[in-house]
């Protein structure tokens, strides 16, 4: 064999083995299809239109503040110091906080003084500086003078009278005010005597929490 020959044998011989090198290390390599994919995924998504969250639904207004409403038919057969316990009927399961009941009328009368007003205008400078959340009962009273219809009209009159002006002169919501009319059931006095009876035409406002 010539010298010739035998270069280009040898050089066959690299060529092949260079080939197969590459072929090696290509078979070694991961698949480019993969970094593609992943490419066009995120060029996918940037051209995606953004996706605007849905508005939060509105949030629930608190429930209104808590109205006392006593079954006046339970109250008349009551004390008037069942309005702080809980349990039996018509009972409220809150708690006396202010207590005003001096609020005197004239016989026959639901009209308040000027002594009943200056007592109502220091309750509502009391109220501003409780924390919220009382609510207020109107007791009206009557002596046993009349009939107990009309007995329970006056005390009916008596309570809205103070409830109107809280409201008007106070500021209270109506709302957080109820009345109820116990008539001449529940006596402060000795019905028998004048001085008596003048303490039973009255109402009574319980500030309750």
């Amino acid at each position: 064999m010539t010298l010739e020959a035998q270069r280009l044998r040898a050089c066959r011989a690299v060529a092949l083995l260079v080939a197969s090198a590459v072929a090696l290390a290509c078979a070694s390599r991961p698949p480019v299809a993969a970094p593609a994919r992943r490419a066009q995924e995120s060029t996918a998504r940037a051209a995606a239109p953004p996706q605007v969250p849905s508005a939060r639904p509105a949030a629930l207004e608190p429930p209104p503040e808590l109205q006392v409403r006593p079954d006046p038919a339970s109250l008349r057969s009551r004390p008037l110091s069942a309005v702080a316990r809980a349990g039996g009927p018509g009972a409220v399961a809150r708690e006396v906080v202010l207590l005003l009941e001096d609020l005197r009328f004239a016989p026959g009368d639901g009209v308040l003084d000027a002594r009943s007003r200056r007592a109502l205008d220091a309750l509502v400078a009391r109220l501003r500086l409780e924390p919220p959340g009382w609510v207020i009962e109107i007791q009206g009273h009557a002596d046993a003078a009349g009939p107990e219809v009309e007995n329970l009209r006056i005390g009916l009159a008596r309570a809205e009278a103070v409830r109107d002006y809280l409201a008007r002169a106070g500021g209270i919501a109506r709302e957080r005010i109820a009345v109820v009319s116990l008539g001449s059931s529940h006596p402060a006095g000795d019905d028998s005597t004048a001085a008596g009876r003048a303490r039973n035409r009255r109402a009574v406002v319980l500030v309750l929490r």
